[in-house]
């Protein structure tokens, strides 16, 4: 992953406090990590913290005053990244881009990505979430465009309830990356 350029993007999950922890294992892996955050997604982590841990600014808001200069800032990210990731990839999260819509920086910027370039969605939900019909139609509308769907992992969930739903664990994050990259 030496010099790769990865944006990950992070929605609102409860398992988005674990994209610190991702964020600092691609540093480590010497990758430089542009982090993209949607508004729910910044009740559950800090954009100061993985401005810190990535080096880089946070996009949050693509309306923001730094992009002032470039209204296509989403295309200049987007053909500089040599991998996509959005982890975690909230139900919510999932069914915008299924649909193509452009409402946030992150769904904005995910359209921008370059055919070749591999996109990989982690979707973090309940399993009755994950296990809905509507969710599962939008995963193969999201396979059959090229997305890479990693499987929620099983386990505990937030909810207390044991099913499918789980964020992969970090290093099972990177072991995905590196398969992809």
């Amino acid at each position: 992953m030496k010099n790769k350029n990865i944006i990950l993007g992070i929605t609102g999950s409860i398992s988005a406090y674990k994209s610190p922890f991702l964020v600092r294992e691609l540093i480590k892996e010497g990758a430089s990590v542009n982090c993209v955050i949607t508004p729910s997604g910044k009740k559950f982590v800090s954009k100061l913290v993985l401005d810190n841990l990535s080096r880089n600014k946070t996009i949050d808001d693509m309306f923001d005053d730094k992009f002032q200069d470039s209204g296509s800032w989403h295309i200049e990210k987007a053909q500089k990244c040599d991998l996509f990731i959005i982890a975690p990839c909230s139900a919510n999260t999932l069914a915008k881009i299924a649909n193509g819509f452009c409402d946030n920086a992150l769904t904005t910027l995910t359209t921008a990505i370059p055919k070749g370039i591999p996109k990989l969605l982690a979707p973090a939900m309940d399993s009755d979430m994950w296990e809905n019909k509507a969710i599962q139609r939008n995963v193969a509308q999201l396979k059959e465009d090229g997305y890479i769907v990693l499987d929620p992992e099983y386990g505990e969930l937030a909810s207390g309830i044991i099913g499918q739903g789980r964020l992969p664990e970090v290093l099972n994050l990177i072991a995905s990356i590196k398969e992809y990259i």
